[in-house]
C-alpha cells in the first residue's frame, strides 16, 4: 500500500531531480499518495542491526528540504496519514528539527490530513501547533515523544476521536482536565509510559475505549 514512498525517500536527492522530468500524470500520482511515512533511520541508512551510524548534517538538510518540497507540491491533495519517525539517538544534534516538523504538520493540515503519527525526539518542549488543533479533518493523533516534555494547548480539539500518547512528561499536570475540556469528541484514549502527574481522574461519556499501560515516576532513557 503505497510502499513506493519508502523507495522514493531513500533516494531523495536523485528523486528531487527525477520528479521534475516525469510526465504530468506520473507526477500527479506521486503527489497524491494518501499515506506518507518519513523515517530518518531507513531513509538515511542510519541503522545496521544494532549499530547506529553517525549522521551528516548535509544529508539531513537534503532530506528535510526534499520532504518540505514534496509536501508543498501536493497542492492540497487529500492526505490520509502522515507518519514521522525521528530517532531518539539524534535529539542532541545542533539542528532545528522542531521547526521542520511543525512545518510538515502545517503542510499536512493544508492537505486535510486525517491521522498524524509522530514518533519524535526533540530538544525543546513539544506543543501541538494551532494548525493541527484547528484542522477539522484530523481524527487520529498518535504521539510518542521519547521522554520529551509535552505542553498541553489551551485550545479545543473537537474533531479528535482517537488520542494515543507515549513516553512523555506533562509540563502542566492537568492532563485529565485537558482531555475532558478540550477533546469532547474523543472515543479512544491510550496513555503509555508517562510521568509528571501524581493522579489521573478521567470521566467521560464519549470514551468507548481507554488504555493506561503504566506510569513512570522517574525520567527513564
Amino acid at each position: 500500500q503505497h510502499n513506493l514512498w519508502q523507495r522514493f525517500i531513500a533516494s531523495y536527492e536523485r528523486l528531487s531531480m527525477c520528479v521534475c522530468t516525469l510526465s504530468r500524470r506520473l507526477r500527479q500520482l506521486c503527489f497524491s499518495m494518501p499515506c506518507l511515512n518519513i523515517s530518518f533511520e531507513s531513509s538515511l541508512n542510519l541503522k545496521t542491526f544494532w549499530v547506529v551510524k553517525p549522521i551528516k548534517e548535509q544529508e539531513l538538510d537534503s532530506l528535510t528540504w526534499f520532504v518540505e518540497r514534496f509536501l508543498h507540491l501536493r497542492n492540497g491533495a487529500d492526505l490520509f496519514r502522515l507518519r514521522i519517525d525521528y530517532p531518539f539517538s539524534y535529539r542532541d544534534l545542533n539542528y532545528d528539527m522542531d521547526y521542520r516538523i511543525v512545518t510538515w504538520i502545517f503542510n499536512a493540515t493544508m492537505c486535510r490530513v486525517q491521522e498524524l503519527d509522530l514518533d519524535i525526539a526533540l530538544k525543546n518542549t513539544f506543543c501541538l501547533p494551532l494548525c493541527a488543533l484547528n484542522c477539522s479533518s484530523l481524527r487520529v493523533l498518535k504521539l510518542n515523544l521519547n521522554w520529551g516534555n509535552l505542553k498541553l494547548p489551551n485550545v479545543e480539539f473537537n474533531s479528535l476521536q482517537e488520542l494515543s500518547l507515549s513516553k512523555f512528561r506533562v509540563v502542566n499536570p492537568l492532563l485529565a482536565e485537558w482531555i475532558l475540556s478540550y477533546c469532547k469528541a474523543l472515543t479512544n484514549l491510550s496513555l503509555r509510559v508517562f510521568y509528571g502527574m501524581s493522579n489521573l481522574n478521567i470521566t467521560s461519556s464519549s470514551l468507548q475505549d481507554m488504555k493506561i499501560t503504566f506510569q513512570c515516576q522517574y525520567y527513564c532513557c
